[in-house]
């Protein structure tokens, strides 16, 4: 099914689709001259501009859960993490500031990204304070796949974050 463009808008994006067919992602809008991105939701064929947070001009949507929460990114002076609750667009908290992405989200409200003022992935939900994935890899919170528990996990991105707190990451090991 073809998704309608924002008026003005020359391309339109979906990035994520949720288990009752709202989908997520970006399109072209024209603001004050110039052509932007802007996160959007389609729900029942119609598209809605889901705005950004104060100090930024564009944001593109990443994921959505099936309580409606959509995670993504704003840029303006920098990238900065989104999350869109109840259609109110809210910068979430990371790891030293700066640079960042909100890049999936599960039923949880669990929120996965990374930013570029650690060089980190993280881990958070939309009222918590992040913590580094990193800091998570430990007896209690095993990795999942094929190396052992007696190695150092490097996590350049994360990719997304399934319903019981698994996440799809690309790093590297390395022995202690």
């Amino acid at each position: 099914t073809p998704l309608p463009a924002l008026e003005e808008g020359m391309y339109s994006d979906a990035r994520a689709i949720n288990d009752k067919g709202v989908v997520v992602g970006g399109a072209s809008k024209m603001v004050d001259g110039r052509a932007v991105q802007r996160a959007v939701r389609w729900r029942n064929g119609k598209i809605q501009d889901l705005g950004t947070p104060a100090g930024t001009y564009s944001a593109v949507a990443r994921a959505i859960n099936n309580d409606g929460v959509i995670v993504g990114t704003a840029i303006g002076e920098s990238w900065v993490p989104v999350a869109w609750v109840n259609g109110v667009a809210k910068e979430l908290n990371r790891p030293g500031g700066g640079w960042g992405e909100a890049v999936s989200i599960n039923r949880h409200g669990e929120i996965v990204g990374h930013t570029a003022a650690t060089g980190e992935s993280y881990w958070a939900n939309v009222d918590a304070a992040p913590v580094r994935i990193a800091d998570l890899i430990s007896a209690d919170h095993p990795c999942v796949g094929p190396a052992p528990f007696n190695v150092e996990a490097t996590l350049y991105t994360v990719d997304d974050i399934n319903a019981t707190g698994v996440i799809a990451a690309v790093g590297k090991w390395t022995d202690p």
